[in-house]
């Protein structure tokens, strides 16, 4: 009952997303998140990006479909909206600081 209500919300472009489905942990859980950040999106595209999401292995393969999920939000949404949504993925990746320290000088130009 739960993916035939989840197919009606799809199919009216209805406002409200559909409950999330109980997914255990790990992966799937992330992938649920991917889901989620999309799910309001109707486009042979977004289908696309929704498949390479659910067949990836791994949360490195994940770490690399985020572009294309960014890119998919932005033309339906904006690509602040874009942002948005992806800021609530990253939390799900380690990432490693690769700025500089600010050492407080100015350029001579």
């Amino acid at each position: 009952m739960n993916a035939f209500r989840g197919f009606w919300c799809w199919l009216w472009d209805m406002d409200e997303a559909p409950a999330p489905a109980a997914i255990h942990g790990g992966l799937g859980k992330v992938k649920a998140e991917f889901h989620a950040a999309m799910w309001d999106l109707q486009s042979l595209q977004a289908n696309e990006v929704r498949d390479h999401v659910e067949h990836a292995r791994s949360l490195r393969e994940l770490w690399h479909l985020r572009a294309q999920v960014f890119k998919v939000i932005s033309v339906h949404r904006g690509q602040m909206e874009a942002q948005v949504r992806l800021d609530g993925l990253d939390a799900h990746f380690p990432v490693k600081s690769s700025r500089k320290p600010d050492t407080g000088r100015s350029s001579r130009w």
